[in-house]
């Protein structure tokens, strides 16, 4: 018999340290997850910081509600709980062997959080182009590496997202 414990590989599934679905926030407490895909937000939503400066508005979701206006959104696909079981599992339970990603966030895509009342609580926003993410609420540390993003990108097409960005956003 081998005893010696495998190489960890890049983005590896996680089978002796899983984390439990019901067990991690913000999952532990979600009703419904929905993704949402919107022309790049750098674009149109972000704060004047000083003349001639300017940042991205941090605040994907406000006072319990999502606050992109509905004119921007492409696709907004509520996840089935399998969905969102698969969605958790490549976030949580499948690690890079390290982060990585590019300079800049021109995210086109949301997961939005919602309770049994229907208060969005937290969300987690992504750009696929170069492997960024921004939070909000309290999420249980995870990682981002380009391979574990590209598997989310495929994973938001599989449920039916269709806006990946273009020409004239």
């Amino acid at each position: 018999q081998n005893n010696k414990t495998p190489a960890v590989q890049p983005a590896v599934t996680d089978t002796i340290n899983k984390l439990a679905y019901s067990e991690t926030y913000p999952f532990s407490k979600v009703s419904v997850i929905e993704v949402v895909s919107y022309p790049d937000r750098m674009n149109w939503d972000t704060i004047i910081i000083s003349k001639g400066a300017f940042k991205l508005n941090d605040n994907v979701i406000e006072d319990g509600k999502l606050r992109i206006p509905d004119d921007r959104i492409r696709d907004r696909i509520k996840l089935t709980d399998q969905q969102a079981k698969a969605f958790f599992e490549l976030l949580y339970n499948f690690h890079c062997k390290e982060e990585e990603g590019a300079a800049c966030f021109d995210p086109r895509h949301s997961f939005i959080f919602y309770d049994q009342a229907g208060k969005a609580y937290a969300s987690l926003e992504i750009c696929i182009e170069c492997s960024e993410y921004r939070i909000s609420g309290k999420f249980s540390e995870t990682d981002f590496c380009f391979e574990k993003t590209e598997l989310i990108a495929r994973f938001i097409e599989q449920v039916g997202v269709k806006y990946f960005g273009g020409e004239g956003e």
